[in-house]
């Protein structure tokens, strides 16, 4: 299963470890927050495809200038890993799904996510660049939540994870509480927090 978590703007390890931690049982095998500066991503690990430490997330390119978190599988995964040898790229680390994906961005940016089929919550961080790249699946099969608020842009796989960083004030939206009551669901983009 996985989980993801992470955010671009003020926050601390701290809250970082408290965001995957919220969704530990995602991920039972491998635990880990990457927190630089304004950036943090953090993963949760259900070890499935490439059981080895060195798949463990969140995983680097080799001149660690990008970094992922993902969550899903990538059903062509092999394919485009041949292709990436065919350009030129040999030096691979895994066998792991991430990082085809982690290599096929540093190759074609977001144009990537065209080549991809399968279900998935992406982010990578772009340090050269200073840009957070977030992507989930075309069907919406892997979660994937957001919020924005005014110092922090925060993401995770579930909102548990979300409400789970100090900046986040867990207060009722009483209009989408209304639309629950009348409709059965909150319709997007509102959330009932």
């Amino acid at each position: 299963m996985c989980g993801i978590a992470g955010f671009y703007g003020r926050g601390s390890f701290d809250d970082g470890s408290r965001m995957i931690e919220k969704i530990s049982y995602r991920g039972p095998d491998h635990r880990e927050v990457m927190h630089k500066e304004n950036i943090c991503l953090a993963h949760a690990r259900l070890s499935i495809i490439d059981l080895s430490e060195s798949a463990n997330q969140p995983m680097y390119n080799e001149q660690r200038t990008q970094c992922i978190v993902f969550n899903g599988e990538i059903y062509n995964f092999l394919e485009l890993k041949e292709e990436l040898i065919r350009s030129g790229i040999k030096n691979f680390k895994t066998h792991s799904d991430t990082e085809v994906l982690l290599l096929l961005y540093g190759l074609l940016g977001k144009q990537m996510l065209n080549r991809l089929n399968g279900m998935f919550a992406i982010a990578i961080y772009d340090f050269e660049k200073q840009e957070l790249f977030l992507a989930r699946d075309r069907v919406g099969k892997k979660p994937f939540y957001y919020a924005a608020l005014p110092d922090v842009f925060l993401f995770a796989s579930e909102l548990k994870s979300i409400t789970a960083h100090s900046s986040f004030k867990q207060e009722i939206n009483f209009d989408s509480l209304n639309r629950y009551l009348t409709f059965d669901y909150v319709p997007a983009p509102e959330s009932i927090l």
